[in-house]
C-alpha cells in the first residue's frame, strides 16, 4: 500500500471522541487558510502511509492543466500517481 489521496474540504465533520491531533487542530481556520491560498475545494493531495505530506509532489495538482480540469479528472490523475 503507497499513498493516500485526499481532497480538500472547507467543512469537516469532527467525531464525537476526537484523537489528539485532530484537537489541535484548528478546524475553524482551515477555511480561511484555504481561501488565503488560494486552494479549490475538493483539490487533490497526496498523504505517505507515514502520514507526511510532499510539498513538491502535491504542488503538481495546482499547475494551470490540472486546475482547469474536471475534479473528476484531477481524481483521477491524483489516484493514478497514488498506484504509481
Amino acid at each position: 500500500m503507497g499513498w493516500r489521496v485526499h481532497f480538500t474540504r472547507r467543512r469537516l465533520l469532527t467525531p464525537k471522541a476526537p484523537r489528539p491531533l485532530l484537537l489541535a487542530l484548528p478546524l475553524g481556520q482551515i477555511k480561511s487558510w484555504l481561501d488565503e491560498e488560494d486552494i479549490p475545494e475538493r483539490l487533490p493531495c497526496l498523504i505517505a502511509l507515514d502520514g507526511t505530506y510532499d510539498l513538491e509532489l502535491n504542488r503538481y495538482f495546482l499547475q494551470d492543466h490540472l486546475m482547469a480540469a474536471s475534479e473528476n479528472t484531477q481524481a483521477a490523475v491524483a489516484y493514478d500517481l497514488a498506484n504509481f
